[in-house]
Order: C-alpha cells, then sequence, then structure tokens
C-alpha cells in the first residue's frame, strides 16, 4: 500500500465510494484517504474517526451506521 500508485490511464470507478480510517494513523492519513475522491466518479464518503490504524476498536455500532448511511439511500 505504501509504494502503489494507480496506473494514470486507469479509468475512475464508476461506483460509489466510502473510506474509513483514524485520526491520528500516521501510516493511512486522513489526506491520504481523501486521495481517492481523484479515482471515483460514483460518489465518495470520506470518514474520519477517533483513533489511529485501529481506530474501529470498541466502535462497531458508529463504522455500522455510518456504512448504512452510506448505501441506504442508493438501494431506493
Amino acid at each position: 500500500m505504501d509504494t502503489w500508485s494507480p496506473d494514470p490511464r486507469t479509468p475512475p470507478l464508476r461506483v460509489p465510494l466510502s473510506v474509513f480510517g483514524g485520526a491520528r494513523d500516521q501510516g493511512m492519513t486522513p489526506e491520504r484517504l481523501a486521495g481517492w475522491s481523484d479515482h471515483v466518479e460514483g460518489g465518495f464518503a470520506h470518514h474520519t474517526l477517533p483513533g489511529d490504524h485501529f481506530y474501529f476498536t470498541g466502535r462497531t455500532v458508529d463504522v455500522v451506521t455510518r456504512i448504512t448511511q452510506d448505501v441506504e439511500p442508493l438501494l431506493r
């Protein structure tokens, strides 16, 4: 992941994408996660939660709620 970069000839994803990360994750910073928006045409949601790389520990309800909120409108 640290050295991966997309092929510039690859077209953007045409699906909605939600990304999640921890505010204090030093390896996958919120800024790096936000970069995914450059590769998506189908909608983009970026969720930054308190914590580090394991931000989801103890926050299962919050993470599942956010996923549900992102997906539900697409099912209508």
